[in-house]
Parts: structure tokens; C-alpha cells; sequence
């Protein structure tokens, strides 16, 4: 499997697990946890991430990191 590069692709297939480790690494500035229409809280993007950002997100996310 390959590694997963983005945040969006977390959330699109489904493999978030709403743990708010991403919002609490960029700041609430740049991510916000939130309630979708179907109830769960995912990541919302409000600002781009820097790739460093990225990388220490996708280090620690449950299913970023596979």
C-alpha cells in the first residue's frame, strides 16, 4: 500500500478516525474539527499546510501514517 500524502485523502476514503491530532498540530487557524452532515467530526481545511506541517500530521494521524 502507499503512503497516504494528503489530509484530503484521509478523509475522502473514509479513514479518518476523529481524533483531532491533525487540528492540534496545525492550529485550530488552519484546521478545524467539525461536524459533517452525516454526523462525524472531520478535519475542515480552512488554510494550506506547509509541507512540514503536513509530514508531522500525517506522522502521527491513525491512518495517515500507513
Amino acid at each position: 500500500m502507499s503512503r497516504i500524502a494528503d489530509l484530503e485523502t484521509v478523509v475522502a476514503h473514509g479513514l479518518c478516525a476523529s481524533c483531532g491530532l491533525c487540528e492540534s498540530i496545525a492550529g485550530r487557524d488552519r484546521i478545524e474539527m467539525a461536524i459533517t452532515s452525516y454526523g462525524q467530526m472531520r478535519p475542515q481545511i480552512k488554510r494550506s499546510l506547509e509541507p512540514d506541517v503536513l509530514d508531522d500530521i500525517l506522522a502521527v494521524c491513525p491512518m495517515g501514517s500507513r
